[in-house]
């Protein structure tokens, strides 16, 4: 008979929260949108945040910022268009936590 080996594991370390919150996200002007968040405790969990972005019908673009960034701009829009936006924060053991997805509009190109 094989003797009992009792094996006792250690308790979880926090890591980043289940969802992204204090996500704010607004037009920037016809052309950009400016999305602001801030840092999940713990914030040493932080390998880099993506941003994503897309139009209807359209496959979503992504762009990645550092660990540090708390806002990001995104330009090259088309005016008077609706977006939908969202940002992921990726942890260093390859965990991805998700914000709430924004939906809106940029604002309209003043003709000349």
């Amino acid at each position: 008979r094989s003797p009992i080996i009792t094996v006792r594991t250690m308790e979880e370390a926090p890591g980043l929260p289940d969802t992204l919150d204090n996500v704010r996200v607004s037009p920037a002007g016809p052309t950009s949108i400016t999305v602001e968040w801030e840092t999940p405790a713990p914030a040493e969990d932080v390998q880099r945040y993506e941003i994503y972005y897309q139009t209807d019908n359209v496959p979503a673009t992504s762009v990645e910022v550092g660990p540090d960034d708390t806002s990001y701009t995104i330009t090259n829009l088309r005016p008077s268009t609706e977006y939908t936006v969202w940002i992921v924060a990726l942890s260093f053991t390859g965990r991805r936590v998700r914000s709430q997805t924004f939906t809106l509009q940029t604002e309209q190109q003043d003709l000349p």
